[in-house]
């Protein structure tokens, strides 16, 4: 591939010396920046561009020339056409090099080196094209730069650390991994968000909880507006690069938006996965992205199911003593044993490549893994379906730029949200505030072990569930099925023996998992749950507080919107179109029930009036809810938000029975209440809700 760039270049600046074009109007060159910009997807590659229009002559400035200067230029063509764009290079006034693009339909990347021409002149690309052009990267670098540390995190999907050989497995399933750790920081207690991708990664990706990020079931769709890791590394001059191959963190879940280049590898063909084909599009970034900080992400399938390594697996046995269900669980271990010796082949692979570029010394390599994975160990198989430590016990590896720390281990609880904190504050980047993760800097640096509480949370299908640790002590409540427990992980780490009664830690246990459930949902709430009866719910909320607001819902069954200080709602149980869609195959079929939530800003003492029909005429006692079952309150005549007050999870679909009901309740921001200011009733009532 290096060759393949090279000749390349060569090529284009021989060709382009005394080309004998007409002399350009440099006066009139724009920067990039002055562009049009926009998203561009092209067979599944999305890429931020400029659009260079129709014309001849075109300029475009990228400054100065460095010493050793090259031009880092990608070219996607756009629409079919009938002509060819040509592409002229200059250094001052001078032709260093002419291209002429080849009508591809895929995004083509050129690096046209410099050297020779004085540094300090200005570099312009001049453009004479028929049609649209894209553009993107369009910059000239300095190769003779000592860029800062480069950023890789490498994710393999579904891996268990209790399977790796460096965590005490006594297969060798692992020894590029074990490698990295000899070499790195080994965590022994990352826990991550869920116990399946879409939650997890959007934690890693935007260092929030789940129900801050709100990408939690099948459906949902990752909120605007959150703190991007990637984009804050872009904000430092990081180019940055994902690759992906599992169709949960596409974009149109609302992912890879913080990426210059987020490339889909064949997700639409998750049963055939192969990690190799990742590696393949990552190693070949490197060349293009030579010069030039970069951050990537890497996302590999390997270990989840189904089970099927290539070549097969070295840990298969010949037969198998064991029968039934102990035959087929020993039989799946062997499989995805060696499906994690194929990953971490491939892992291994790129790490060679980032020797061969001379990059692995000042690279900062971050390994970790999504969720793990279930093997009977409570009954089920696969993940996504609890919360048990089979399915959030993650590996957690970190190799530091230049080595430090080499071959030591941390026993410190960590949590995926804490890896972007902890980048910035290791590579001396400024903070980005609205993490919630916290850095691991510390803990690295001087293994200090603070007693940090851990939070993982899943809302998928029917399932509801929230999970807390501190130390050994870990709380688990099962909102659809209507329990909780607490283990102790020192005495009972396979977790099948709970607390007969909560311990001396259990309730700071049982409050935070409820403080850390309402981050993300302050507001006030109205929830329809939809049942089998085909009904019309409208209305409106009104208050001169309200702030903005959100519907989740399907967008033909639903609608919100503003008209002066309230906002207005028609929701619809059913639709003449539900039979046609299958009723929405995710939420109806498999999801915790129907329903329909509208969320809106609003401070604890903002004024509110209500106004609920169904089916035109108001609803009725039986089918409405407010706050933590108040029945003193009309919700037509002016209430305060704060007197509907509610903890969260006691309106989570799940829990709730399985018919038509409108719940209307308020949820305030933990953070943000001042005790002090509460007149003893409510403060009684917000401790018992677990708000102080």
């Amino acid at each position: 591939m290096r060759k393949w760039f090279v000749a390349w270049c060569l090529a284009i600046t021989a060709f382009g010396v005394g080309c004998g074009a007409p002399p350009p109007n440099f006066e009139a060159a724009v920067s990039p920046d002055n562009l049009i910009h926009r998203r561009i997807e092209r067979y599944s590659e999305w890429r931020d561009a400029r659009r260079v229009d129709a014309g001849t002559g075109r300029a475009i400035a990228l400054g100065a020339l460095p010493e050793r200067a090259i031009v880092r230029l990608g070219v996607l063509e756009g629409e079919a056409h009938g002509g060819t764009a040509t592409i002229r290079v200059y250094a001052g006034d001078r032709a260093a090099a002419r291209l002429r693009t080849g009508r591809a339909e895929r995004w083509a990347d050129y690096r046209i080196p410099l050297e020779g021409h004085p540094p300090g002149a200005a570099c312009t690309l001049i453009f004479d094209t028929d049609h649209p052009v894209w553009i993107g990267p369009c910059e000239v670098i300095d190769a003779a730069a000592a860029p800062p540390p480069n950023v890789l995190i490498y994710l393999i999907d579904t891996l268990r650390r209790d399977h790796l050989h460096c965590y005490g497995y006594d297969r060798p399933t692992s020894p590029h991994l074990d490698a990295l750790a000899q070499e790195g920081v080994l965590f022994t207690n990352l826990m991550t968000q869920s116990s399946w991708t879409k939650p997890s990664v959007a934690s890693l990706f935007t260092s929030t909880y789940p129900n801050v990020h709100g990408a939690q079931d099948r459906p949902d769709i990752m909120r605007k507006g959150l703190p991007d890791m990637a984009a804050t590394f872009a904000r430092h001059g990081y180019e940055t690069h994902g690759f992906i191959t599992n169709p949960n963190i596409l974009p149109l879940w609302g992912f890879g938006d913080g990426f210059f280049r987020y490339v889909d590898v064949e997700s639409s063909d998750r049963v055939n996965a192969d990690d190799a084909k990742v590696v393949d599009k990552a190693i070949a970034a490197l060349d293009a992205a030579a010069g030039r900080p970069w951050f990537f992400y890497v996302h590999t399938m390997g270990p989840h199911e189904p089970y099927d390594p290539p070549g097969g697996s070295p840990f298969m046995a010949a037969s198998y003593a064991e029968h039934g269900i102990f035959r087929e669980r020993r039989k799946e271990i062997d499989l995805y044993d060696g499906e994690i010796r194929y990953s971490d082949e491939q892992f291994g692979r790129f790490v060679a490549a980032l020797k061969a570029h001379n990059l692995y010394d000042n690279t900062l390599i971050v390994v970790l893994s999504d969720h793990g994975e279930e093997f009977w160990e409570h009954g089920g198989e696969s993940h996504g379906k609890t919360l048990y430590e089979e399915v959030l016990a993650a590996p957690l590896i970190i190799k530091l730029p230049g080595g430090a720390h080499a071959g030591t281990r941390r026993e410190a609880l960590a949590e995926l949200l804490d890896i972007g904190p902890t980048l910035l504050d290791v590579l001396g980047l400024p903070k980005e505030e609205r993490f919630q993760g916290r850095s691991l800097r510390d803990i690295i640096e001087t293994g200090a072990d603070p007693q940090r509480t851990g939070y993982a949370s899943l809302v998928n299908l029917a399932y509801s569930i929230r999970a807390a640790r501190r130390g050994p002590m870990k709380y688990i409540r099962d909102l659809a099925g209507g329990w909780e427990r607490w283990y102790d992980l020192e005495s009972d780490p396979g977790e099948h023996h709970p607390h007969k009664s909560p311990p001396p830690d259990g309730e700071s246990l049982r409050i935070h998992t409820a403080r850390v459930a309402m981050r993300g949902g302050a507001g006030l709430h109205l929830l329809m749950t939809c049942g089998d009866e085909a009904r019309t719910v409208e209305g409106f909320l009104r208050g001169a507080a309200l702030g903005d607001f959100e519907l989740q819902y399907y967008d033909w069954k639903g609608e919100a919107w503003r008209e002066g200080d309230a906002v207005h709602f028609r929701l619809l149980t059913q639709h003449p179109t539900d039979r046609a869609r299958e009723r929405d195959f995710w939420h109806a079929e498999l999801a915790e029930q129907d329903h329909a939530r509208l969320r809106i800003d609003a401070p604890p003492d903002a004024a509110i009036e209500a106004r609920i029909l169904v089916d035109g005429a108001p609803i009725t006692p039986e089918w409405q809810h407010l706050g933590a079952g108040r029945g003193d309150i009309d919700p037509a005549q002016p209430f305060q938000a704060l007197d509907l007050i509610a903890d969260s999870d006691s309106h989570d679909p799940a829990g709730l029975p399985r018919r038509f009901a409108v719940y209307l309740w308020y949820v305030a921001d933990p953070d943000a209440i001042a005790p002090e200011e509460l007149d003893p009733k409510m403060r009684g009532a917000l401790e018992a809700l677990g708000y102080l």
